[in-house]
């Protein structure tokens, strides 16, 4: 018979145990790392990003695009080649905006092709609106 209670102790045991497996240090130095290098090739791809400096979190970068380019619509294009985006919340979609976030695991590599896949994306969308 399952019991709550006996579920509540499996996911606390398994929130202890990844816990006490990361090296946050690292972690964090990997993002500040990984975020400061996305944030200027997105910057130079002159896509627009939304926080810079010391009001930009490490691990979120929020870009505002266009008002010619739909944000849900540009989420679902970047999910079907591979990145998965925040962008779809009311929040989010009522300003046009789209989140990279870099809580999780991510491939660094990867992340490295995100800001030619974006504006090249931008100007598709911008393309089928003429």
């Amino acid at each position: 018979r399952w019991t709550p209670l006996l579920a509540l102790v499996n996911l606390v045991s398994a929130l202890s145990a990844a816990l006490d497996h990361t090296n946050w240090k690292e972690k964090h130095a990997r993002i500040k790392r990984v975020s400061s290098g996305l944030r200027r090739a997105l910057e130079t791809h002159g896509i627009d990003v939304l926080a810079r400096g010391a009001d930009a979190s490490a691990a979120v970068i929020t870009i505002r695009l266009p008002q010619t380019v739909d944000s849900v619509k540009l989420c679902q294009r970047l999910q079907h080649l591979g990145y998965l985006l925040s962008g779809e919340s009311n929040y989010l979609a009522e300003r046009n905006w789209i989140q990279v976030c870099l809580f999780g695991e991510f491939d660094a590599n990867r992340l490295n092709n995100l800001p030619k896949v974006i504006s090249r994306e931008i100007l598709h969308s911008e393309s089928q609106q003429q």
